[in-house]
């Protein structure tokens, strides 16, 4: 995986990288049909402190400049992080 690094005018450091993200395939399909969805990808951002995403990566991303790296950051969505949930427990019987 292809990664960089890189600040922000505010000094917040970055880090991005390519985040594939693989088709659902729902257990009654033909096994073939997954092939026939196109595959996602983001190109993520993550700090200290907040993670965002842009969608579809854009090609080339690896090479631009920090300043063009920067322009795709404020291009992103914020994320949240989704935690598991925890187990569901049976009501009163």
């Amino acid at each position: 995986m292809r990664e960089r690094r890189f600040k922000d005018a505010n000094g917040t450091e970055w880090r991005a990288y390519v985040v594939i993200m693989a088709p659902k395939v729902a257990p009654l399909q033909p096994p073939m049909s997954a092939q026939f969805r196109p595959v996602r990808s983001s190109l993520a951002f993550d700090s200290e402190n907040e993670r965002r995403r842009l969608t579809p990566a854009p090609l080339g991303w690896e090479d631009v400049a920090p300043a063009e790296l920067e322009r795709l950051l404020h291009q992103a969505m914020t994320v949240t992080i989704r935690l598991a949930e925890p187990p569901r427990t049976a009501g009163p019987q």
